[in-house]
This record gives C-alpha cells, sequence and structure tokens, in this order.
C-alpha cells in the first residue's frame, strides 16, 4: 500500500518519484508527475471520492513486446482448418489478428478468397469460408489487401476478359464478405500480357505497393495513390523475381520474395530513413530459409513482433508465423 503525507500544498508519495517538489505553489506553471503506475483513491479530502493522479507516461515508456531489430524464430504452420494440404497463401489479418483473408485453391485449379476467424490469439483458425461477394466459378483471386475498417479490399484477380491477373479494389460494408463495387485499378495496372499482383496500402503514406512483370520479370512497383502512374523501384528490382511487398505500420520497413537462380522464393527486408526516402539495398533474412523449400511474407503485425507468411515446406502452400524475441 502507498503511503502517503499531506504538507499543505504539496504531499509525498513513498516510492515515486515527482519531476517538481510542490504542487500548485504560487506562480507554478511546471507539470507535477508521478513516474510510477498508481491509484490514490480519496487522498485528498476524506470526502469518499477517488481523486486522480495522471502518470506522466513519457517518463514511464511501456517496455516494447519485442526486439524489432531481432531475426524472426518459432515458426510454426497455423492451427485449425485454415491450412488443407492443397494451397493457401497470401495471409492478411486484421489488426486484432483474430480474423484472416487469405488464398486458397478451390477445386484444383481455381483461386479464391477465404476469410477465418478465431476466438483468441492462441487459438486456431476457423469457421473459414470463401468470400461469395468477391470470389466466384469465373474469377481466380489472390493477394487480398484490407483496411482495418473492412471498407476497402485491394486484390489481384482474373475476371472477365483477363488472361493474366490485375489489381482490383473493392468497397466494404464493414463485415468479411460484404464487399460490392469491384472496379480495376486501371491507373496503375497493365495491361494484357502483363500481370499485376501482390497490391498492399501502406496506411501511413497512402502508397500502393505491387508486383508486376511488364518490364519482362516480376518487380516491385509502387504508386503515390491507387489512381496515380506508378513507378519502377529498381533499389529492389534484380534481374530475379520480385513480389509479395509488405510494409511495417510506419512505412519504414519494407518485405518481399525474390527468388533465386532455381526459382526458389526467398524473404528479404529493407529500410528507408523516411517515408519520401528510398529504400536502401535489401538484406535476405536467412532465418526463413530452409532446404529446397520457398517463403513468401504476406502480413506484418503493428508492433513488428510476427509475421505470418506462406511457405512450402510442409509439402504444400501452407499459411505459418513466426515471432521475434526481445
Amino acid at each position: 500500500m502507498w503511503r502517503y503525507t499531506i504538507l499543505a500544498s504539496s504531499f509525498v508519495l513513498s516510492g515515486c518519484s515527482l519531476d517538481e517538489a510542490g504542487f500548485g505553489g504560487p506562480g507554478d506553471t511546471g507539470v507535477d508527475a508521478i513516474t510510477k503506475d498508481v491509484t490514490v483513491l480519496d487522498a485528498f479530502g476524506g470526502d469518499g471520492s477517488s481523486d486522480a493522479i495522471a502518470e506522466d507516461t513519457s517518463l514511464d515508456a511501456a517496455v516494447p513486446p519485442c526486439n524489432p531489430t531481432a531475426a524472426f524464430g518459432n515458426m510454426t504452420a497455423l492451427a485449425g482448418t485454415v491450412n488443407t494440404g492443397v494451397y493457401e497463401s497470401t495471409p492478411m489479418l486484421t489488426k486484432d489478428e483474430l480474423g484472416m483473408f487469405f488464398a486458397r485453391d478451390t477445386n484444383g485449379g481455381r483461386i479464391g478468397l477465404f476469410y477465418a476467424t478465431r476466438a483468441a490469439t492462441n487459438q486456431p483458425f476457423g469457421n473459414d469460408k470463401e468470400l461469395s461477394s468477391i470470389s466466384g466459378n469465373q474469377s481466380i483471386d489472390t493477394s487480398p489487401w484490407v483496411d482495418d475498417d473492412m471498407k476497402l479490399m485491394l486484390f489481384a484477380s482474373e475476371r472477365g476478359s483477363d488472361s493474366r491477373y490485375h489489381l482490383y479494389q473493392a468497397t466494404g460494408d464493414g463485415t468479411p464478405d460484404g464487399w460490392s463495387n469491384i472496379t480495376r485499378l486501371s491507373t496503375i495496372d497493365w495491361v494484357d500480357p502483363a500481370a499485376d499482383l501482390n497490391p498492399w496500402l501502406a496506411p501511413a503514406t497512402g502508397e500502393v505497393w505491387f508486383a508486376s512483370d511488364r518490364m519482362g520479370t516480376l518487380d516491385i512497383f509502387a504508386a503515390a495513390t491507387t489512381t496515380t502512374t506508378p513507378s519502377f523501384v529498381s533499389s529492389l528490382s534484380t534481374s530475379q523475381a520480385e513480389s509479395h511487398p509488405v510494409l511495417t505500420a510506419d512505412a519504414l520497413t519494407i518485405f518481399f520474395e525474390r527468388t533465386d537462380l532455381q526459382n526458389k522464393g526467398h524473404v528479404f527486408s529493407a529500410t528507408r530513413a523516411t517515408t519520401s526516402s528510398p529504400f536502401g539495398s535489401p538484406s535476405q533474412l536467412t532465418e526463413f530459409d530452409q532446404a529446397n523449400t520457398q517463403s513468401a511474407p504476406g502480413w506484418i503485425s503493428a508492433d513488428g513482433c510476427r509475421m505470418y507468411f506462406s511457405t512450402d515446406r510442409s509439402g504444400n502452400f501452407d499459411i505459418w508465423m513466426a515471432t521475434r524475441g526481445s
């Protein structure tokens, strides 16, 4: 229990440090802060009411949940019914990580978009269901990106007269399968026979990142908005194929897939100092590597501690999760 002593216009709490000795003295314009998390009930007046004391959170910073520079580890396949042993990829989690959009092979060739849920982050995913408002027998759909409010979806699709993947958007009603107004992103998308896929919208900047083979092999492109002409991102692109761009919440780190000479995909990352700066030289995250397998990033948590990714290390493409240590 905290001990306190009332001394005129000031008081002292045992075990606490104050950034100013007195409270409310003549001409006092300073901030009186307590650097411990405390609750003081009826400290003043004896009137039976609670007297709140605000904590100066700038002096008492929260402990980070992980080391953002640590390597990823503890890689495990997601439990539940989302991994069927056929083909699942391109996971997109909700902010609370209790819902997940992803792509699945539905009948030996047609890929559709699905949504699954779980009761808690330590529970398995289930209740997976194809999005009837997006996917159907006449479309092949993959790479969903969805905003936190489920009001906007970007995805790659072959539909109508498409012969390759192209970029589309849909508007939502705030529910997982309430999508409508599906339209092609004609400004940033390219025409057949080029393919565009893996769209990622960075909320911090409004940029749209995606992969396109319009220059011969898959490369990374970026546009300032969904209606702005995109640019080739030379700092991230090589003669090998690059795809699956995923950005952190602050848009200062990008993860993506790059293939090797055996056409096996590996996870790479690069950073930039500001959102107006170019990304630097990428580095391969070798912790994702396993002999004769490939992996691609899918979604990174807001705190940078958990990566959901797709990999064929279990024999077929499934969805896995990796975590960073402290």
